[in-house]
């Protein structure tokens, strides 16, 4: 089968395993033997299949019109590009010749979506961490301004809120670099890195919050 039409077959089946009960027909079956399997009832079961995933998720598909963000993004590439493949699964598994060729379509489709799922998953993850810890640093640097304005000492506040911004800023930077239509191992390690960074930054505005409050106690206390 050729290269192309067997990656985008893996993408595809892929995609039915998140939508449908597919993944787990496959599971049940990978360790079966061919021996005595129909090779002709097996093809139009998973003809069949195929045909409520695309219907599945056209649906999913449809359910995100309108809607904004970058989960609503991700999800809407991964939907729109197993729709897409799913027309050309449905004649590879037609014209597939073995019933061990159409399971092993199946087994490498279920560890290419992995490998799809925590892409996009993920990068919609540290995208939404980031936009999150930013208001917090955000709101936080107004704090500080506040507690200075009273006179309260909060050069430590400074310090630990320029540190979250650092790192915040690092794993932002990182992420600009990440395209989640690539896929690859190589992504999910960038992915991880840049998610360990804005949860470094986050934990140092938790420390920015509490030495604004040990500010303001100890500015309360001299008064």
């Amino acid at each position: 089968m050729r290269t192309a039409l067997r990656t985008g077959i893996v993408t595809v089946l892929a995609t039915v395993l998140v939508v449908s009960g597919v993944a787990t027909a496959f599971a049940a079956r990978d360790d079966t033997t061919d021996a005595g399997t129909d090779l002709e009832a097996f093809r139009a079961e998973r003809l069949a299949e195929i045909d409520e995933a695309l219907a599945t998720l056209q649906a999913r598909l449809d359910a995100l019109d309108g809607r904004d963000g970058v989960w609503a993004e991700q999800m809407t590439a991964l939907w729109t590009d197993g729709i897409t493949i799913l027309e050309v699964v449905a004649d590879d598994v037609a014209s597939a010749e073995t019933v061990a060729e159409i399971r092993a379509l199946s087994g490498e489709a279920k560890t290419r979506y992995e490998t799809i799922r925590r892409i996009r998953g993920r990068y919609a993850h540290v995208t939404q961490d980031l936009e999150r810890f930013g208001a917090t640093a955000r709101r936080l640097e107004g704090h500080i301004a506040e507690a200075a304005d009273l006179g309260a000492d909060t050069s430590e506040a400074s310090a630990e809120h320029a540190a979250a911004l650092t790192e915040l800023e690092s794993a932002r930077l990182l992420l600009a670099t990440i395209d989640p239509d690539d896929g690859g191992e190589e992504i999910l390690a960038d992915l991880r890195e840049s998610h360990a960074l804005a949860h470094a930054g986050n934990r140092h505005l938790r420390e920015t919050r509490s030495e604004v409050v040990e500010a303001l106690r100890e500015w309360f206390a001299g008064l």
